[in-house]
């Protein structure tokens, strides 16, 4: 008799590092008969290249590519698209059991009855550490499952009948539409619980997790949609009802729990909303607080509604001395916008001004320093997706699978085929308005929530990160900056409606920084940007003053694990392609033999230092470049050089080229960004074309054949240069429009 096949339904979202080991997790099944619907969400990195390796090695992979959506709307047309006889479901982050599927498969196949079989999974971390079992007290009938969803998704095996007949995802209850689906089921089918582990659920700071807030949302509507189908018996009624009073109390108790936060913050209209929001769902919330003060019976009633009033009373009286200020971030690595970030964070007065973060980053090491140092400063951190909006960000209840993105709130039809053919009907570019605006809409909202005065919207190329802007306009914020960290690209080519976004970003903003004049000229011929708003502030939120401090001792040579009498060459510069590493090892090359002495330092880090550590051998360079990675003590090392280089192919602004010249060095770079703007004279080292490997080695070889003093004085020159810009910015680059920034702490 032939086996069944089983479809393993897969949703992936900007999941690159974890996805390889799940893929792998299926393939290592001692189960043969199984096929892979992979469903990528409108992820941003490279997952289809993964899952197109993959498909080369084995055809029973299938690929389908989708805008981002969520998880619910995934599995929603993931479980139609699949063909087998049962269902298995895995998350990109998770991983099987080698005899997973075996296991269940043979447990559904001499049990026709059963229409879903479970198993606990292992709680693991990062490096597969246990952390627990899940579930600790298995659920096997409806009512059991009621108090509380006690299955992991990738722990199940479900006939694809149960789906025919009970229906599919519901995207209304994400962020628990697991847990509705398997009530559903329960309802109609039998389900079986199997003891034996089967796989290894993985918790990390990076989860798609949702607050608790929209999981006990989805708990409520769900509970609430069960009481009124009428199918219960009276005591799964009773059960439901009581299941539902314990959901909104929590609500109440949490909606509690924040204003108490906001009124620690002094975030007075923030703890009012917050504190009705806790009325509103339990009139008597007061009694389910634990309280330090009176446990008097009427204290216990009244006070919630007593810090309600004062509340209300402080934020219609109160004048607010901290301003809230919202740092947009969107990246992919650690470099000099992140940087330049922390030192606005680290310069920021914190008695006028409380600042969070708006966060996203795709490359999981770049994120895991990005938030810890976050962490160190105390600055509060709100997930964003790779558009700007804002993702919730801690976990909900028992085990329920987190959604890619932010509930929905609009009503969807009952009928997925009406609504497919009404979708079919509508013109693209009306689906791309409609799809922008609800993320306008959902930024603004959030934007509101946080009560931001300010939103300073770093970008690391532009356009993009409309959103933001756009909802902060939205939102009434009196300050919105767009701030370019990079050379602008031209808007003429892209599709109509982002045209129109990119616009109307651009002139929501009540201010644009530009890094250079270069840079301000191409936002006004290639974007449209209005040169009112523009402001060119080079040495905005760079602190300079440890590169400068004469005080702070170089490192030595023999610190540095180096010759006594070798010419120190300092390249700092990420190994990323921008960066220009392949002409500098041409120049490196051509100038071995000339100068052996040299001994170039590669600081930094990224994702092609593999690619140039082997060019390098290739070269036969090894003896003179040292990788120091990343450093910490950029002031002493910058010191410790006779010669700074910098062969960056395109760059907004290079700031190691203005912490060089702080720190009193001679540089050779390229002509990028600003550099012709602050590296006024020859004298203090050279520029040259980018991208020219010959060009480049005549210029260090100039250098590096010139006399000691010859150096010395290129050094100090261009340390004068920089103060004199510094002192003129930091009095002169004030931004329009009530931002508090100046050019020293923005």
């Amino acid at each position: 008799m032939s086996r069944p096949l089983v479809s393993v339904l897969m949703a992936t979202y900007n999941r690159a590092a974890f996805l390889p080991q799940a893929i792998e997790s299926v393939l290592a099944q001692t189960y043969p008969h199984w096929e892979l619907v992979i469903i990528n969400d409108g992820s941003t990195d490279n997952t289809r290249q993964i899952v197109e390796s993959f498909q080369a090695r084995d055809a029973r992979i299938r690929y389908v590519y989708q805008a981002n959506q969520g998880l619910a709307a995934s599995r929603h047309h993931g479980v139609r698209l699949c063909r087998g006889k049962y269902i298995a479901f895995l998350d990109d982050d998770d991983l099987y059991l080698p005899d997973k599927l075996e296991q269940q498969v043979a447990f559904l196949e001499a049990h026709p009855e059963i229409g879903l079989v479970y198993s606990p999974v292992q709680l693991v971390d990062r490096e597969k550490r246990v952390l627990g079992m899940y579930p600790q007290q298995p659920a096997r009938t409806f009512l059991e499952l009621i108090d509380g969803c006690t299955i992991a998704t990738h722990g199940v095996l479900v006939r694809t009948a149960c789906f025919h007949q009970v229906g599919t995802f519901r995207k209304d209850r994400s962020p628990a539409e697991d847990y509705d689906m398997w009530l559903r089921i329960s309802q109609s089918y039998a389900i079986a619980f199997l003891p034996e582990c089967v796989g290894l659920y993985r918790k990390h700071e990076t989860c798609m997790t949702q607050d608790v807030f929209s999981a006990y949302a989805a708990y409520r509507r769900i509970y609430a949609t069960l009481l009124k189908t009428g199918r219960l018996s009276q005591e799964a009624r009773q059960r439901v009802s009581r299941a539902l009073t314990r959901t909104v109390r929590v609500l109440a108790v949490c909606h509690y729990q924040r204003a108490a936060g906001s009124l620690e913050s002094c975030r007075y209209s923030e703890a009012a909303r917050s504190y009705s929001a806790a009325i509103r769902f339990a009139p008597l919330v007061g009694l389910h607080v634990p309280w330090g003060g009176s446990r008097h019976l009427l204290y216990r009633i009244v006070r919630p509604y007593a810090a309600w009033l004062y509340c209300g009373w402080r934020a219609l009286t109160a004048t607010r001395t901290r301003r809230r200020i919202a740092y947009y971030l969107v990246t992919g690595g650690f470099g000099g916008v992140e940087m330049y970030l922390l030192a606005m964070l680290r310069r920021l007065d914190r008695a006028r001004f409380d600042p969070i973060v708006y966060f996203s980053c795709s490359d999981l090491e770049a994120d895991r320093r990005i938030r810890g140092e976050l962490e160190r400063l105390k600055v509060p951190i709100q997930p964003v997706s790779p558009e700007g909006v804002p993702l919730s960000q801690t976990l909900g209840n028992g085990g329920s699978s987190a959604s890619h993105a932010l509930p929905a709130r609009s009503r969807v039809l009952r009928s997925s085929r009406v609504k497919q053919i009404l979708l079919a009907r509508v013109p693209q570019g009306v689906r791309a308005a409609w799809y922008h605006a609800k993320h306008v809409r959902r930024t603004a909202e959030y934007l509101r929530r946080d009560a931001i005065d300010i939103v300073h919207v770093l970008h690391g190329h532009y356009p993009s990160l409309e959103a933001p802007l756009i909802a902060g306009r939205l939102a009434g914020i009196p300050v919105r900056i767009a701030d370019v960290r990079l050379r602008p690209d031209s808007i003429h080519g892209l599709p109509f409606v982002r045209k129109g976004l990119v616009r109307l970003a651009a002139t929501s903003a009540t201010a644009v920084y530009a890094m250079s004049q270069r840079m301000a000229n191409e936002l006004v011929t290639q974007c449209r940007v209005a040169r009112n708003r523009i402001h060119v502030v080079r040495l905005a939120g760079i602190d300079l003053a440890p590169f400068m401090d004469p005080s702070l001792p170089p490192l030595t040579k023999a610190q540095l694990g180096l010759p006594p009498r070798c010419t120190v060459v300092v390249v700092p510069a990420r190994f990323m392609p921008q960066k220009g590493h392949g002409i500098l090892l041409d120049a490196i090359a051509a100038l071995q033999a000339k100068h052996p002495e040299v001994r170039y330092l590669f600081l930094g880090d990224g994702p092609l230092q593999g690619d140039i550590e082997r060019s390098i051998t290739a070269k036969r360079l090894n003896s003179q470049i040292h990788f120091l990675g990343f450093r910490d003590d950029m002031p002493r090392l910058l010191k410790a050089a006779d010669l700074v280089v910098i062969p960056s192919l395109f760059e907004g602004g290079p700031y190691v080229l203005l912490e060089a010249m702080a720190a009193g060095k001679p540089v050779v770079t390229t002509d990028v960004g600003f550099t012709r703007e602050v590296f006024v004279d020859s004298q203090m080292g050279r520029i040259v074309t980018s991208n020219r490997s010959a060009e480049l080695a005549s210029a260090m070889d100039q250098l590096l054949a010139a006399e000691p003093a010859m150096l010395r004085g290129m050094g100090a020159a261009a340390q004068r240069q920089i103060q004199l810009l510094w002192s003129q910015e930091a009095t002169s680059c004030a931004v329009p429009n009530g931002s508090p920034h100046n050019g020293r702490n923005t």
